[in-house]
């Protein structure tokens, strides 16, 4: 992959989310890992999916959002010279209660793999109050080229639904060293 940027972006919460979490760490180590890999990554979308309800009336607006998203920042990459459009879209923390509205629609329109890390499929949620975010799941995992897989248990989901094509690579824990700069540190 060469060109400009990799986008990142992570549903459940930005990295540089003003309220302290497990997910907003992760996020940032993930950030800080495609910068050392030389990857150029930018925050593309601060949008924040989760429906921790399962309201879907939320859900409803959430999908609408980040389609809307998802066209601005196809009309901002479009006015961006060639080398410095994105050259992958990277999600972190895929599943039913915060999908990726914004992503696969984003990387399919510029042509360029969308890749998540931690995605995780949920059958048993298709028809309950959270049918929605888990349709919304559910493309974006479908969509993916290439899943992170970040726990053992989320394994045999997604490679019992896994389309032609799409590769499921094992990521193993790993942590942040004093040389890596996190977002939100200082």
């Amino acid at each position: 992959m060469s060109g400009g940027p990799v986008a990142f972006y992570a549903p459940l919460k930005a990295p540089d989310d003003a309220t302290p979490s497990g997910d907003r760490r992760m996020a940032q180590l993930l950030l800080a890992a495609l910068e050392r890999a030389g990857y150029g990554p930018e925050i593309a979308c601060r949008l924040r999916t989760f429906d921790g309800a399962g309201d879907k009336k939320i859900q409803e607006r959430l999908r609408a959002e980040g389609e809307r998203e998802a066209e601005r920042l196809i009309a901002e990459y479009g006015t961006r010279p060639p080398a410095a459009r994105p050259r992958a879209w990277f999600t972190y923390h895929v599943y039913y209660k915060a999908p990726d509205w914004t992503g696969p629609r984003v990387a399919a329109a510029l042509g360029i793999p969308y890749v998540v890390a931690e995605g995780s499929r949920a059958a048993k949620r298709a028809g309950g109050p959270w049918a929605l975010g888990h349709e919304g799941a559910e493309r974006a995992l479908d969509a993916a080229r290439l899943i992170f897989v970040m726990t053992q248990n989320d394994r045999p989901s997604l490679e019992a639904a896994r389309p032609a094509g799409q590769d499921l690579v094992d990521l193993p824990p790993f942590v942040g060293t004093d040389s890596l700069p996190l977002v939100g540190e200082g």
